[in-house]
């Protein structure tokens, strides 16, 4: 089954394609055009960072856009770790990013692990972290 190929973005399909998968297809001369499911996939992702999938011409064009709106989450993640309102999830996420060891993202596993093997006692049921209750 092939996937409807639709090029929003104005640019002519030239030469052969260099590159092809069920979201978009590149040509020799560096227009993209994307399919129905690229659209739906990508065009909230660049939303977000204030570009419509419609200007996206190009594969560069593409990648720069990919690389705002990784950007723009990053930042996200940033602010929320220093608002102190970050998930240990989010903290080990940017951990892992932002350090060449593993020295941090370990010690956050553990506490993610502790914070997991906590049980919770309430009058005679027992509700472990994991929402298992137990009689």
């Amino acid at each position: 089954m092939t996937k409807k190929v639709v090029n929003i973005g104005g640019a002519s399909a030239r030469g052969k394609v260099v590159r092809e998968n069920e979201d978009f297809r590149v040509f020799e001369d560096d227009t993209i055009e994307y399919t129905d499911v690229g659209i739906d996939y990508f065009g909230p992702i660049f939303g977000r960072v204030g570009i419509s999938i419609a200007s996206i011409k190009t594969d560069d064009a593409h990648r720069a856009a990919l690389e705002m709106a990784v950007s723009k989450n990053v930042e996200e993640y940033r602010a929320r770790k220093k608002e102190k309102r970050a998930s240990l999830e989010s903290k080990m996420f940017l951990a892992v990013m932002e350090n060449d060891d593993n020295k941090e993202a370990l010690s956050i596993q553990d506490k993610i692990n502790r914070r997991d093997s906590f049980s919770v006692i309430d009058g005679d049921k027992s509700s472990s972290s994991d929402g298992n209750d137990q009689p």
